[in-house]
């Protein structure tokens, strides 16, 4: 990633918060990051939002200016509410990112197999067909979803 420095802030000013962003740019983890806005209470002034934004339009490729983006906006909600409570916030948005992801993948396995057994069937494929009931059967929750389960326990016991 480039790094851009600004000629509006001190060449010691400006060198410190490059040096700052770069190496939060560039850490392995999260709780790396953290690590480094901890280390560096600099990273946590409106100048440092700025050359991170400067940093961020540098950026050639759009994934490369995203990145340093996510990292301005958080340094921003560090100095809002926190370092721990931002950070706090990032986990939960990850966490609750990968259950959707869960959720998704489950609803998509629930069509392949409701499209499946909604076609034809001969004699022999029948156990293969309650089987992918029972395993769609897992996926659907009877609250959530109460006619589809009860179509799928009927197909189940067909």
């Amino acid at each position: 990633m480039r790094m851009t420095e600004s000629s509006e802030l001190p060449d010691g000013e400006a060198a410190v918060l490059a040096e700052g962003l770069r190496a939060l740019v560039q850490s392995a983890t999260l709780e790396d990051g953290r690590r480094i806005i901890q280390a560096n209470p600099e990273l946590l002034t409106k100048k440092a939002l700025w050359l991170a934004a400067v940093l961020a339009s540098g950026q050639d490729c759009e994934e490369a200016r995203q990145f340093v983006l996510f990292y301005r906006d958080l340094l921003q909600r560090c100095q809002e509410i926190g370092v721990e409570t931002a950070f706090l916030e990032v986990k939960a948005a990850l966490i609750k990112g990968k259950v959707e992801d869960q959720a998704s993948q489950r609803e998509h396995r629930v069509q392949e197999i409701l499209e499946e057994i909604i076609r034809p069937a001969t004699r022999e494929e029948m156990p293969q067909r309650a089987e992918l009931c029972r395993q769609a059967l897992e996926l659907v929750e009877r609250e959530r979803n109460p006619v589809l389960w009860a179509l799928l326990q009927f197909k189940w016991a067909c």
